[in-house]
């Protein structure tokens, strides 16, 4: 018997450390039969450097909400 899988991989998350430079992504990889039994997930990290021009560019996103009055 022969069946097909369908592989799926997501983010799950994206960890930005500016005092660093380093950037940690989390993600997920799902592996399904054709059927829809899910047969395994498997969940990995990886961390790289985030080059300074970069950084600041996304720190610039960072804006603050002015308190409610």
């Amino acid at each position: 018997m022969k069946m097909t899988c369908v592989c799926t991989d997501e983010v799950v998350s994206i960890v930005l450390m500016p005092t660093t430079g380093k950037v940690i992504f989390n993600t997920r990889t799902t592996t399904v039969l054709d059927n829809g039994t899910e047969v395994g997930s498997e969940s990995t990290s990886a961390t790289v450097d985030l080059p300074d021009a970069i950084l600041a560019e996304v720190m610039a996103l960072n804006v603050t909400k002015e308190p409610r009055m």
